[in-house]
């Protein structure tokens, strides 16, 4: 149970960090024209992205 909750805590802290580099991006650029969703997405797409290719570096993930 406690590894649980400490699992969440994770989740919710890592899902907030590219929705807050989103609004930062947002508030540095107020003419972009595209939403917070769609720049977390791509947030989170290029994170995954960058993982993927750490991975398959020697000695990576």
């Amino acid at each position: 149970m406690i590894q649980q909750q400490e699992n969440e805590k994770t989740f919710v802290g890592r899902e907030r960090q590219p929705q807050a580099l989103a609004d930062a991006w947002i508030k540095a650029n107020p003419d972009h024209g595209s939403s917070r969703f769609v720049i977390t997405g791509e947030i989170n797409g290029a994170a995954y992205d960058a993982n993927s290719r750490v991975k398959g570096l020697k000695g990576g993930g």
